[in-house]
């Protein structure tokens, strides 16, 4: 795996400001908008009695649109850590953008890139065990 910085071209997507830009409007509806009274209990865990792998998303969400962090990261760690990832994308390519600085690039081999998507996947078992296992004396949520 290299790590380049190449010189910005002109009408170059900027994904760190894209993606930045959905948890900044996601987190700000969050803060505005009666959001738990508007969604569904989760469906799997009313049919299967366990979590899904996000279950808890809603209430992480809910915290870190009030700057709770901690509780946010009991909730779903995966989606905490996800959206906190996204927030520092959206500043770094802002402020790269606004400085005209170099784009950070990063080249992958083919094994590379199915070594981070198997991790990715272990990643959401491994979430999905957590939230079994404090959720199992929770009430459904």
């Amino acid at each position: 795996m290299r790590v380049v910085l190449v010189p910005r071209r002109k009408g170059q997507i900027e994904f760190g400001i894209i993606y930045g830009s959905i948890a900044c409007f996601t987190l700000l509806c969050a803060s505005f908008s009666p959001l738990p009274a508007l969604l569904p209990a989760c469906a799997f865990r009313q049919l299967s009695g366990m979590p899904c792998p996000t279950c808890g998303s809603t209430h992480a969400l809910l915290h870190l649109a009030q700057g709770e962090v901690m509780p946010a990261l009991f909730f779903n760690p995966l989606f905490t850590l996800t959206m906190i990832f996204l927030l520092a994308a959206f500043v770094c390519s802002i402020v790269a953008a606004a400085l005209k600085l170099r784009r950070l690039n990063i080249f992958s081999s083919k094994k590379e890139r199915f070594v981070l998507k198997t991790a990715a996947v272990m990643l959401v078992i491994l979430q999905w065990v957590y939230l079994i296992i404090t959720r199992e004396s929770l009430p459904n949520q």
